[in-house]
């Protein structure tokens, strides 16, 4: 009897499929199912001699949203595609990463964070983010140098001139525009933001 190739029984016992042929191929042969024991239980051991290694927090969050059917961002996954002019794929993966504090990176303004993002093609050299800020944070009175829209995903926050936006709400600041704000206190804010144009503090 013929045996299977070396590189297939590797491939088989790192846990590829294999077709319905090699399959049955090895449980017939007792030499090749000895082969693909021993190549399991090396593999087993090599694995096990590896220093445990934290995932990157994008794919951390991923994976967690995957084994959870979810995460607490999911409802918003079809209005961040078309604020960001991408597929619905792409929001599923970025709005996971957006659910894990660890993903965001410290900004100048204190009690701010923010993780990065893409848009589609059809916003051209638009700019998008996550913006997560703490409970009470105060934000600088700041200029928009371009469009601004913000779709708030959890929490709220007021401007200075009293209007408040709360989970579910799309704000829009026209180029030009100047205002401050202050994160609600019940809980952290953490935003979907796109724009055309650089922001400038003012104040």
């Amino acid at each position: 009897m013929s045996h299977l190739d070396q590189t297939l029984l590797h491939d088989l016992a790192l846990g590829a499929p294999g077709s319905e042929l090699d399959v049955a191929h090895v449980e017939r042969c007792s030499e090749c199912r000895r082969t693909l024991d021993e190549l399991r239980q090396a593999w087993a051991r090599f694995a096990s001699a590896q220093p445990p290694c934290a995932p990157p927090p994008a794919l951390r969050a991923t994976l967690l949203a995957e084994i959870e059917g979810g995460h607490r961002y999911a409802p918003f996954t079809s209005r961040v595609a078309k604020l960001f002019a991408i597929e619905e794929a792409r929001a599923v993966a970025l709005l996971a990463r957006a659910a894990d504090p660890a993903s965001f990176r410290a900004q100048p303004v204190a009690g701010v964070t923010l993780a990065s993002a893409e848009v589609g093609a059809p916003l051209g050299a638009a700019r998008a983010c996550f913006l997560r800020a703490a409970p009470g944070t105060r934000y600088p009175r700041h200029e928009h140098g371009g469009e601004e829209r913000v779709l708030v995903l959890e929490g709220g926050f007021r401007d200075d001139a009293g209007h408040e936006a709360h989970a579910g709400d799309l704000e829009l600041s026209p180029a030009g525009s100047t205002h401050a704000f202050v994160v609600l206190e019940d809980a952290p804010c953490v935003s979907a933001i796109v724009s055309t144009g650089p922001l400038r503090l003012v104040g």
